[in-house]
């Protein structure tokens, strides 16, 4: 099975490499790994023009566009957008933001939208707000924006992040957010599973994906230490072959912060160690298929 990999944009910018300062070498460097697609992140989200240059210049060497991406947390959207609030004006300014976040996506053919549920401020061990709340609150938001987003043919997933930058106690682990999309029952609703917060809140990567099952739409790929994949503690031949066994068809998206040791080694290195897995993969499969007298 063939798998399908890019990067988030925002990401290569937290290393000096920003794709609306230098485009042709950002996105030539990511074509030129290997890679498929690249995550378009919404720090430009009031500049939509700008956007969408950078978005056709990728598709002219050949590039997709894997996946939209929202900032939320305080720290990276610069304002309070949480979709699980008890406070009306907060929930709807967050709305408000993903709908226009969902417009984009649907311009630039974008299939996904990442949405989270990220506080204002964290208050681990424990949220002031009860879990049950919040799930209630999150639901709501989720419901409306789907019925949106559903009319400009994307689909949202929905991004569990670990206690300490989340809610602690609600939509943590990939299993939570499972849990809440079958709840939903919405189509066009699905999840998104970071290695870096799974590593963290899941028990089990591998089955915290079987968990999710046809609802995993998207991943994002970083080692235990969220460093390049082979520098941690990840086995990812068994991920690769979990995803295989749940006919998993979307993209893995390179999510590691800030990455290291420079963009180019990056992204080689990256692709060159997740398709030798890919070939350890294969030839187990050539060998368990041989027949022996």
């Amino acid at each position: 099975m063939a798998f399908k990999y890019s990067v988030i944009l925002d990401v290569l910018a937290m290393g000096g490499n920003d794709v609306f300062k230098k485009p042709r070498e950002v996105l030539g460097a990511v074509k030129e790994a290997g890679l498929d697609a690249v995550d378009v992140g919404t720090a430009n989200v009031g500049e939509p023009d700008k956007m969408k240059e950078v978005v056709d210049l990728a598709r002219s060497l050949g590039l997709q566009v894997a996946a939209f991406l929202g900032a939320w947390a305080v720290w990276h959207g610069g304002e309070e957008r949480d979709l699980a609030s008890s406070d009306d004006g907060v929930r709807k300014n967050a709305l408000d933001y993903a709908k226009k976040c969902v417009d984009m996506a649907s311009d630039m053919g974008a299939d996904v939208f990442e949405i989270c549920a990220a506080p204002g401020v964290n208050t681990y061990p424990a949220s002031k707000i009860p879990p049950k709340v919040l799930r209630e609150n999150f639901s709501r938001s989720a419901t409306d924006l789907c019925q949106y987003a559903e009319k400009r043919k994307v689909t949202i997933i929905l991004e569990p992040i670990n206690r300490f930058e989340g809610h602690p106690g609600f939509m943590n682990s990939l299993v939570d957010a499972a849990r809440i999309v079958e709840g939903l029952g919405l189509a066009n609703l699905g999840v998104m599973g970071d290695l870096f917060h799974m590593n963290i809140e899941d028990s089990s990567i591998c089955d915290a994906f079987r968990a999710a099952g046809k609802n995993l739409k998207h991943i994002h790929l970083a080692d235990s230490n969220r460093q390049v994949p082979g520098t941690g503690h990840v086995d990812f031949k068994a991920m690769l072959k979990t995803l295989e066994d749940i006919g998993f068809t979307g993209y893995m998206s390179l999510d590691c912060v800030p990455p290291k040791p420079d963009m180019k080694t990056f992204l080689r290195s990256s692709m060159d160690y997740m398709k030798a897995v890919e070939r350890s993969l294969e030839i187990e499969k050539r060998i368990s298929a041989t027949q022996y007298l």
